[in-house]
């Protein structure tokens, strides 16, 4: 008889308290990937990160940060950090995760949100999202992957994506 290893995933990220918009959406990953079979960690990067809890991995410093990913790397977790576009410490964190990612010769994803109006990512004077913010290109996931928030069919199509990473 052969015995499937569970797929395992890092999530990076916020983690309620305090209640947004990215933490709830992670919430509803987290339920999606579990219920899907995946073992999903999350790394909590939000103001209560130094608090201990049981649904999250608690970060008290950078080198904890560092320790614990690169733990979870070894231990042949999948990463997926997601970044505010407007953060500059956040490109630091996803650079970290990325890397240990590629050195541990795992699947990773980096996602980003924000907002319309992006410090790093401005979008060109006359493109097409400025003048039509709310259309949607709905290519099929190789094509367009909308940003993460969006609603069940982002946490729909997730574990797809991870999955063609992860083969």
């Amino acid at each position: 008889m052969m015995v499937r290893r569970m797929k395992r995933i890092l999530e990076i990220g916020n983690w309620p308290p305090p209640v947004c918009s990215w933490s709830m959406s992670l919430v509803g990953l987290r339920k999606e990937l579990e219920a899907r079979g995946w073992e999903c960690r999350v790394m909590n990067l939000n103001e209560n990160r130094r608090v201990l809890h049981p649904d999250y991995i608690d970060i008290q410093s950078g080198w904890d940060y560092v320790r614990k990913l690169v733990r979870c790397v070894r231990e042949g977790c999948a990463v997926h950090v997601r970044v505010n576009g407007e953060a500059v410490k956040g490109y630091l964190v996803a650079f970290l995760a990325l890397l240990a990612a590629r050195l541990g010769r795992r699947p990773a994803l980096l996602t980003y949100g924000g907002g319309h109006q992006q410090t790093y990512f401005p979008a060109p004077r006359f493109s097409f999202t400025l003048r039509f913010p709310s259309t949607r290109y709905d290519g099929g996931a190789s094509s367009f992957i909308p940003p993460f928030g969006t609603g069940a069919s982002t946490a729909a199509q997730f574990p797809f994506l991870m999955q063609r990473a992860l083969s």
